[in-house]
């Protein structure tokens, strides 16, 4: 029988996976209609994932033995990573790729991030946690 931490640890990837999945079928979408979309589609829904596996990574470090406070702790540094992660990513992709704040680029960054967030939300029901 898996711990809780190993079946919380499966969850985060199970997560990650299908935040992945998510991402990959939007900027499949995208590309049809627009490539330049497509692309900053795929920047924005990476920043996602990768936040995500940032947070996950941190706030997961402290086994089941962890006293509250070590738990809670790592859980507000998870959340400051992931933080610290979107700021890097997000002011990169601004600074660094022509064209993305022209038209439709910087709405479909900004959307598939948000659909990366909002898997939080839509994915528990397509994953068991207990599996």
């Amino acid at each position: 029988m898996a711990s809780a931490h190993q079946r919380d640890q499966k969850m985060a990837l199970r997560l990650a996976g299908f935040q992945l999945v998510t991402s990959l079928v939007l900027a499949g979408v995208l590309m049809l209609i627009k490539p330049a979309a497509a692309w900053a589609a795929l920047a924005g829904s990476l920043t996602g994932v990768l936040a995500s596996g940032c947070f996950a990574a941190v706030s997961l470090r402290s086994g089941e033995q962890a006293s509250s406070a070590r738990i809670v702790f790592d859980f507000y540094v998870g959340e400051v990573g992931k933080l610290v992660v979107i700021v890097v990513c997000m002011v990169a992709v601004f600074r660094y790729w022509p064209g993305i704040q022209e038209g439709f680029n910087a709405l479909a960054l900004f959307g598939a991030f948000l659909l990366t967030q909002a898997a939080y939300i839509v994915a528990p029901a397509f994953i068991e946690k207990g599996s």
